[in-house]
């Protein structure tokens, strides 16, 4: 059994291991982990704002390219937490920061908002 700093300090390969080596036989399913009604409907919430940022994958200058989107369609940053698998907390200042994303009176994303992502 390892401390807490000790599993820390294993690499990932050691740490899927061990937790593989450690799981217990269950009855319990996927069903009782997770409510999959719910991951349907925010997946179904979300589908379009992902496949909007698909228009980055390929670009070659994608810091620019993503610029160029996020200013258009700066709603599309509040998925960036989804898609990197964050948990999402009031208390994150990176929540925070995109929960309060200031615009310009054009609609446009401020320059400091966009060196907050891409610095």
């Amino acid at each position: 059994m390892y401390s807490f700093e000790e599993f820390r300090k294993l690499n990932g390969e050691e740490q899927f291991n061990y937790f593989i080596s450690n799981l217990a036989t269950s009855n319990k399913n996927a069903e009782y982990f997770v409510n999959w009604s719910r991951v349907n409907d925010k997946v179904r919430e979300l589908s379009i704002s992902l496949n909007t940022l698909n228009y980055l994958l390929g670009k070659e200058n994608i810091k620019e390219e993503a610029r160029y989107l996020f200013n258009n369609q700066p709603e599309l940053l509040k998925v960036i937490p989804i898609l990197i698998a964050m948990r999402v907390t009031k208390k994150d200042p990176t929540i925070q920061i995109l929960e309060n994303i200031s615009l310009t009176k054009d609609g446009k994303l401020s320059y400091l908002d966009l060196k907050f992502f891409f610095a």
